[in-house]
């Protein structure tokens, strides 16, 4: 029989990863490399539901923005 548990991870249980990651990620926005990928659509308020519909069937990667003006 195989079995699969899945634990979430609470901050709270391991105090000195958080020190870690917060050192590590520091140290990498510094080096600029995190990448947040977005999406910028133009076309103003007309564009809007378009972009709402795309995201669930995975047009876009990251953040979607609708430019206004």
């Amino acid at each position: 029989m195989r079995q699969i548990s899945i634990r979430s991870f609470a901050t709270h249980r391991a105090p000195e990863r958080v020190r870690a990651w917060n050192q590590h990620f520091s140290t990498w926005l510094r080096e600029g490399k995190p990448v947040f990928p977005h999406t910028i659509t133009e076309g103003g308020l007309t564009e809007a539901p378009d972009a709402l519909t795309a995201m669930p069937a995975g047009k876009y990667t990251g953040n979607v923005v609708v430019k206004i003006s």
